[in-house]
């Protein structure tokens, strides 16, 4: 699995939650998104197959505080839903920037907002969008990111002015789900390179695969492999549960959590995979920022200290060393293996 395909395709299944917020729009842009197929024409939105959907939300000054953005949009004929509004600003970080289109914040005259901001403007030209340099993210070239910025840009507001966390969170709630999902499986890949290493790679007159210690470490990788897909898979199961109110506060509760710490369990990769793996625990917000959106999804100090009982109860954040488990004996020979 090449993991500089998951981004965009994250995103732009994450932007249906947020586009359904203005239904015009969505009626005309949905299909395209929703296509099986994938259309690499330069050219509107409007005249392609299918499309995708990047997203652009942190500044320079602001960082993870997004209400301190201060790119502005000014309306061009009427403000209200799906009118047109022009883009003044720059964002630190627009994720996927070959995309057909991006979900993007800017303050408007009734607060910060967000806003449809297609690849062309309406008649037809290159809409003003500038890349100032690609962003070089631990190594991760195949998965793109860009700093850019707008120049009277055209973008069509999605819901209300002043709702735009509100409206764009919808996607960076899908968009963690996936990072679960992708990480999860990106785990899966490295383990089954590392157990087909071992399997024939011989030391000192042995498969790696039976030294002892060796053993101990897989086995430790497997069992972080197959607690991580269970996670994520369990939480993908609440997101179909929508009108169950246990699915619904498990869902709002449980992914921030998941998201933070599948995507800091993996370890042990190549290279090129450490460096996929290695971005994906800040893509979506990193590790602090994940703990915010988990208790802003409790409303009192009391239920957090219980919710956070009840899910540190199931495992302890301490890893187990790789000695632990072993037998006297097993040390003893794995000492005198190495010896």
């Amino acid at each position: 699995m090449e993991a500089g395909h998951c981004c965009p395709i994250t995103m732009t299944h994450a932007a249906v939650a947020t586009l359904l917020h203005e239904p015009v729009l969505a009626r005309s842009v949905l299909p395209k998104l929703l296509a099986r197929s994938y259309d690499p024409r330069f050219a509107p939105w409007q005249k392609k197959q299918a499309i995708t959907v990047g997203m652009g939300m942190t500044e320079r000054q602001g960082g993870t505080d997004v209400r301190a953005n201060t790119t502005v949009a000014t309306a061009i004929n009427g403000t209200g839903p799906g009118k047109a509004y022009a883009i003044t600003g720059h964002k630190w970080f627009l994720s996927a920037p070959m995309s057909d289109a991006f979900l993007v914040l800017a303050q408007a005259k009734g607060g910060l907002s967000c806003f449809f901001l297609p690849r062309f403007s309406p008649d037809g030209s290159v809409n003003r969008i500038k890349l100032e340099r690609l962003k070089d993210k631990l190594g991760n070239r195949s998965n793109g990111s860009a700093e850019v910025s707008f120049d009277r840009a055209v973008g069509y507001l999605i819901s209300e002015e002043g709702r735009g966390v509100q409206t764009i969170i919808d996607m960076v709630t899908l968009t963690r789900l996936d990072r679960a999902v992708s990480s999860a499986g990106l785990m899966r890949q490295a383990l089954a390179r590392a157990i087909h290493h071992a399997q024939h790679r011989s030391v000192f007159q042995k498969k790696l695969i039976d030294q002892p210690l060796m053993l101990q470490v897989l086995a430790d990788m497997a069992l972080d492999v197959e607690a991580a897909t269970a996670l994520a898979f369990k939480l993908a199961a609440s997101f179909d549960g929508r009108d169950d109110p246990d699915a619904t506060a498990y869902r709002r509760l449980m992914t921030p959590v998941t998201k933070y710490w599948v995507c800091k369990t993996p370890r042990r990769s190549s290279m090129r995979r450490w460096s996929a793996l290695a971005a994906t625990p800040m893509w979506r917000r990193a590790a602090s920022r994940c703990s915010i959106a988990r208790f802003r999804s409790t409303p009192s100090g009391r239920d957090r200290a219980t919710s956070c009982a009840s899910i540190c109860s199931g495992r302890s954040s301490v890893r187990r060393k790789p000695w632990s488990g072993c037998s006297p004996e097993s040390r003893r020979q794995a000492a005198a293996s190495s010896a």
